[in-house]
């Protein structure tokens, strides 16, 4: 019966879309676990790209995965230097 229920679960959900989560977890994971800046940044583009990749299979909704946290050139500075701490 838990295989049963399983599957139909699997069928709904587009695998394509669970290993693009999954994999952004597993990155951003990663990317926390850095100490070099330059890694830090590597892992937010591959995550940006991911982000794209998702949006473009419906309609985009935002530039940047990071964009909602800052509205200014001048927050997402704030924000960068709030986040390397």
């Amino acid at each position: 019966m838990r295989r049963l229920k399983r599957m139909i679960e699997n069928s709904l959900v587009d695998p394509q879309e669970q290993y693009i989560k999954t994999r952004k977890e597993q990155l951003a994971e990663e990317r926390d676990k850095c100490h070099d800046d330059m890694d830090k940044a590597w892992f937010n583009r591959i995550i940006q790209e991911l982000d794209w990749v998702e949006q473009m299979k419906a309609k985009p909704t935002h530039n940047c995965f990071m964009k909602p946290f800052a509205t200014s050139p001048e927050e997402q500075k704030i924000y960068d230097v709030r986040r390397t701490d």
